[in-house]
């Protein structure tokens, strides 16, 4: 089940309250690049929440909507009226920006610290990320008997955060 949420300034908080408890959420109608990235601050202030709780952040859904065909539909209104829809105008291209730029946004914070930590498989070592060692992570000798793998290191963002 996911909760439909504007991405107003109350609907922010009560995104990151809905993560902290394990609620999927999708804050709907995202029209600029500004607002996707409070919407990305928020979520990832609510899964830091929802860690210490011991939920596991792999189950909880966030999703944003970006509504490209409305976003291409206004600006093509205003820009038809001053400069005509001839094939020299960019109409149809101002939803492909913005949708551009919101990736790139994604992109850039899925490539931090935190993200790469909660993403690599098997658990942590402080027990703090919740990551359980997931399908093909146990190492066999080639002898047939299990063998101990190093525990994997956390990010800096965990060392610091719970230690």
């Amino acid at each position: 089940m996911l909760m439909r949420i504007p991405p107003t300034g109350a609907g922010l908080v009560a995104l990151e309250e809905c993560l902290a408890q394990g609620i999927g959420v999708d804050p709907d109608l995202v029209f600029s690049v500004e607002r996707y990235e409070e919407v990305l601050d928020a979520v990832l202030r609510g899964l830091e929440r929802a860690l210490p709780a011991g939920l596991p952040l792999g189950e909880i859904v966030a999703t944003a909507s970006v509504p490209v065909g409305l976003l291409d539909a206004e600006v093509n209104a205003r820009l038809a009226a001053p400069y005509g829809t001839g094939p020299e105008t960019a109409h149809g291209t101002a939803a492909l920006a913005v949708a551009r730029r919101i990736y790139r946004a994604r992109e850039e914070r899925l490539g931090t610290d935190w993200w790469r930590s909660c993403a690599r498989p098997g658990p942590c070592h402080r027990g703090c990320c919740g990551r359980r060692r997931g399908p093909g992570t146990s190492a066999r000798s080639s002898g047939g008997t299990r063998r101990r793998r190093p525990r994997p290191r956390c990010s800096r963002w965990c060392r610091a955060r719970w230690s």
